[in-house]
């Protein structure tokens, strides 16, 4: 920065060198921030412009003179806008990492192995307790159980119920029908 800023105002390269100075903004901005950026800019500015107003700065006209002044207040400007657009990006990635690094906590997966009963299906959790499929799961997900019936359950259930209906109404059928059987063997 030195360098350029000493370029700048002796005048080197054939009077072309202040046009690098152009740099010096978003450079500041980006490597320091808003406010040591803008601190360096100010420095510069007060380094310079004596220097380019001065006796170095006779060999440019006065209009170019102007010219730069006036474009690179622009270019700051410019540069302090991008800045700022620039940190409010880096904080919604950051607060949006955040909330995702969060809902990664909160998921919780199942791994491995889980010792489960042939008979009864449950499970044995970490403690040694054996806990119900949904019991289990609902403690390790963020999920809750409904019930309903699959298609092959619902015919095995159909099945058993018409079975036990036929056998249950038969049998009331028979006691029906005889009454003062069920009279003797009760003993009355």
């Amino acid at each position: 920065m030195a360098i350029l800023t000493v370029a700048v105002a002796t005048g080197a390269a054939g009077g072309y060198a202040f046009l690098w100075i152009y740099v010096l903004p978003g450079t500041a901005l980006i490597l320091f921030g808003k406010r040591e950026g803008g601190l360096w800019i100010m420095a510069t500015v007060c380094l310079t412009f004596p220097w380019l107003l001065g006796p170095i700065g006779a060999e440019y006209s006065g209009e170019i003179l102007w010219r730069f002044c006036v474009t690179f207040t622009v270019v700051t400007l410019f540069s302090f806008g991008l800045e700022s657009s620039r940190r409010r990006n880096v904080e919604v990635l950051l607060d949006r990492r955040n909330s995702l690094v969060e809902a990664a906590e909160r998921v919780k997966t199942l791994r491995g192995l889980l010792p489960m009963c042939p008979t009864c299906k449950k499970i044995r959790d970490d403690e040694g307790f054996w806990l119900q499929v949904e019991e289990f799961v609902s403690s390790r997900a963020a999920v809750q159980f409904s019930h309903g019936l699959c298609p092959d359950c619902a015919l095995q259930f159909l099945d058993e119920l018409e079975e036990g209906g036929a056998s249950s109404a038969g049998s009331a059928a028979s006691d029906s029908a005889n009454p003062a059987d069920s009279a003797t063997e009760d003993g009355s």
